[in-house]
């Protein structure tokens, strides 16, 4: 079984770490981690706007079947989750889009 990524999983990666590197650097000085989207109200800005840029990409339902909007696969969605922990972002919120839609 061959587990490299593909030449077009390789480019979307690039593409998702070059987006959450930009994003992070958006990031508020309280910014501790994950809780600290809810703890402030410059968290949850934060959260906001990242979320919205995730959107504005169409990132926010990659993984979902594409007659119900979705724009990649679950190979997609790893690799965003991945460059947004290398980066500590928020921006995807599991009871928002993610449950409402399964």
């Amino acid at each position: 079984m061959d587990f490299r990524l593909t030449e077009e999983q390789i480019a979307h990666k690039k593409l998702y770490y070059q987006v959450c590197e930009e994003l992070s650097k958006q990031k508020p000085k309280t910014w501790l981690g994950f809780e600290s989207q809810f703890d402030t109200e410059e968290g949850w800005k934060f959260h906001r706007y990242c979320a919205r840029e995730f959107a504005k990409r169409g990132w926010l339902a990659l993984s979902w079947p594409q007659e119900y909007g979705g724009t990649g696969t679950m190979m997609d969605k790893v690799l965003l989750s991945e460059a947004r922990g290398y980066y500590d972002l928020p921006g995807c919120d599991i009871f928002g889009v993610a449950m409402l839609a399964l």
